[in-house]
């Protein structure tokens, strides 16, 4: 029985491994990750005075993520 039960888990991590490597790695977009009042925010902030390092320390996210919200907006790829 235990056998079974090894083999039984065996195929299942087979399976996942197969569909793991089917699926590719999802991109998200900043808009759909912060949230459209988030990106206007930070936008606001950065307009007010606010360093973009400081941005990116406020809402946990890297400073090249502020560098593209400022340059595009709230239209996210």
């Amino acid at each position: 029985m235990v056998a079974l039960a090894a083999e039984a888990v065996e195929h299942i991590k087979a399976e996942e491994r197969q569909v793991l490597s089917l699926t590719p790695p999802r991109r998200w977009r900043l808009v759909d990750r912060l949230g459209e009042q988030i990106i206007r925010e930070i936008l606001a902030q950065r307009q007010s005075g606010l360093a973009k390092r400081a941005l990116a320390d406020r809402y946990n996210i890297s400073l090249s993520s502020v560098k593209r919200i400022l340059k595009r907006g709230i239209d996210q790829d």
